[in-house]
């Protein structure tokens, strides 16, 4: 009886966020149970499971924690018990996404496991969280930073005035977004960053010269990282100097969430400025108000830049010479308040625990 109350209770938060947030209550009505979650939707199944336990989805979990870095050894994914190595890779996750600190997989880690994200890594292969190189000030508790950057610190050193270039031929898989409005997308997603590090991106029609040639594709598509289907990895885009930018054909991939229909439409303008930053070199930011953020929820927009942000990129690049501190937060139409996306954010998430209700009842 406590569940169901419990349960109950957030289905109706849920509704009175979905009204805050632009979510249409005919979408909320018409939730979509048996695909919320996506690719990840086996995941599900393992609300409440801990250490010791053995189901067929454990299988599942240690192949996503391989591929954003939290297990090392690929071989485990053959292994469906909850052993030490996965209750310390659960452990490092929540440390990671600011969740309670368990090792169990409790309903708000499944929620955040089942969020669609980046296909970047959160782990370096080295066993380094780049999400939790928050350094502070000596002996003291003050904030410095979140950001990181790949191995190494890769960046354009070659050249600062990068060009790129669309594969057209992929271009038609994007969701059916008109190319001008695609190209809008991208061109505001580069001026972003070009307005606070002294980088600048021009568009050709070349991809044989270009620096960074975008594509969209589906599952395996020859970079041995394949997509995994709608509401799973979303994009990802490799280090400098490589410029391969990838992103998922499987997506509902919209130019204006508040007019999109569906639950699980993604903003491509935020995920686009998501990308770049790895592009330009930043990695996994573990401040959940940071661009580089790892996750998104659907319909959440999320294209102003966070202080770590602009503290990352400036740490690799310097800051553009007409930089204006406080001025990058964001005033056009496609940004979206702190308090907005936040919401939106927490709506995904309370919608997840509305079907792990159904589950545990």
């Amino acid at each position: 009886m406590a569940n169901r109350v419990f349960f109950l209770a957030f289905f109706h938060f849920a509704i009175i966020v979905g009204f805050s947030s632009g979510l249409d209550t005919a979408i909320l009505a018409d939730l979509p149970t048996s695909n919320l979650a996506g690719a990840w939707a086996d995941l599900l199944s393992l609300v409440d499971a801990h250490k010791g336990d053995s189901k067929p989805a454990i299988q599942k979990l240690k192949s996503y924690f391989v591929d954003f870095g939290y297990l090392g050894n690929s071989t485990l994914t053959a292994d469906l018990s909850f052993d030490d190595a996965l209750e310390a890779a659960v452990r490092l996750y929540q440390q990671n996404f600011h969740l309670p600190v368990t090792g169990n997989l409790d309903s708000a880690t499944i929620a955040q496991l089942v969020t669609p994200r980046c296909g970047g890594i959160d782990v370096d292969p080295s066993g380094v969280s780049q999400m939790l190189q928050n350094l502070t000030h000596p002996g003291t508790s003050h904030f410095v930073k979140h950001y990181s950057f790949f191995p190494g610190t890769p960046r354009w050193v070659s050249k600062r005035s990068l060009t790129y270039a669309f594969d057209q031929s992929t271009t038609s898989l994007a969701s059916g977004i008109p190319l001008n409005s695609l190209r809008t997308a991208f061109s505001r997603g580069f001026q972003r960053w070009a307005n606070i590090v002294p980088l600048t991106f021009t568009e050709t029609s070349s991809i044989s010269s270009a620096d960074i040639v975008i594509a969209f594709a589906g599952f395996d598509h020859g970079d041995r990282h394949p997509f995994d289907g709608q509401m799973g990895v979303l994009a990802h885009a490799f280090a400098p100097e490589d410029g391969r930018f990838h992103l998922d054909s499987s997506e509902s991939w919209s130019v204006n969430v508040r007019s999109a229909t569906s639950l699980a439409a993604i903003d491509l303008e935020s995920v686009v400025t998501h990308e770049i930053g790895h592009l330009i070199g930043l990695g996994h930011s573990g401040d959940s108000a940071a661009i580089m953020f790892p996750s998104i929820a659907p319909r959440q927009i999320k294209t102003a830049f966070g202080q770590d942000d602009i503290d990352g990129a400036q740490a690799l690049y310097g800051a553009n010479p007409n930089f204006v501190p406080g001025s990058t937060t964001g005033t056009d139409s496609n940004v979206q308040s702190s308090s907005s996306w936040k919401a939106t954010f927490s709506c995904w998430h309370l919608l997840v625990l509305l079907v792990l209700a159904k589950i545990l009842l």
